[in-house]
C-alpha cells in the first residue's frame, strides 16, 4: 500500500463518518496506546505538505473559500493594528498617572485645610480661654501666641476681626488684647 492509497483511504473514512465517530475513536485512541499511534500516523500522512512547510520554516498560507492569507502577513496586519491601541494605552496609563498624582494633591490640599481650620479653631480657644482667666484683664500677644503654640502673626489674624476682642498697647509699645466687656 502506498501513500497515496493510504491517504485515500483516510480522506474516505473522514468524509462517510461522523463528528461523533471521531470522538469515539478519539477516546478509544487515549485508551490505547497502539490505535493513537495508528491516528497519528494518519495525521502526519494528511498534513504532511504542510508539516513540511513548518520545518522547512516557510511561511504556511491558509486558506477558507476564496480567500488566503499568509501567517507571515497575518503577523505583520495584527502588528499594524495593535501598534496604535498599544500606543494609546500608554497614553492612558499616563493620563491615569497623572490624576491620580493629581487626586492625591487635591487630598493633600484638602487635608492641610482641614488641618489649618482645626488649628485656627484650637488657637482661638486657647485665646478665648486666657482671655476668659479671672487672673489677668489683659494679655500680651506674646503670651498669648506661646500658650496657644502659634505665631504672633496668627493670634493677631485670628482676633483682629473678632469684635469682642480690644486691642490695646502698654508703654513700651507692646501689643496687649483683652475682651471689651471686662
Amino acid at each position: 500500500m502506498n501513500e497515496s492509497q493510504i491517504k485515500e483511504i483516510v480522506e474516505a473514512v473522514i468524509s462517510e463518518h461522523s463528528v461523533i465517530a471521531w470522538k469515539e475513536v478519539l477516546i478509544k485512541a487515549l485508551e490505547s496506546p497502539i490505535i493513537l499511534v495508528v491516528v497519528l500516523v494518519f495525521i502526519l500522512l494528511i498534513f504532511k505538505k504542510q508539516l513540511a512547510e513548518i520545518l522547512k520554516g516557510r511561511d504556511i498560507d491558509i486558506g477558507w473559500g476564496n480567500s488566503h492569507i499568509k501567517l507571515n502577513e497575518l503577523s505583520k496586519s495584527i502588528d499594524k493594528e495593535l501598534d496604535p491601541l498599544r500606543e494609546e494605552i500608554e497614553s492612558l496609563k499616563g493620563t491615569i498617572n497623572e490624576l491620580r498624582a493629581e487626586e492625591s494633591n487635591i487630598i493633600k490640599t484638602i487635608a492641610s485645610e482641614e488641618e489649618r481650620e482645626k488649628d485656627t479653631k484650637h488657637i482661638k480657644g486657647c485665646i478665648y480661654k486666657a482671655l476668659a482667666s479671672p487672673k489677668f484683664r489683659w494679655r500680651s500677644i506674646e503670651k498669648l501666641a506661646h500658650y496657644a503654640n502659634a505665631t504672633e502673626e496668627q493670634v493677631l489674624e485670628l482676633i483682629s476681626a473678632d469684635q469682642s476682642i480690644e486691642i490695646g498697647h502698654d508703654k513700651s509699645g507692646r501689643r496687649l488684647i483683652k475682651f471689651k466687656h471686662r
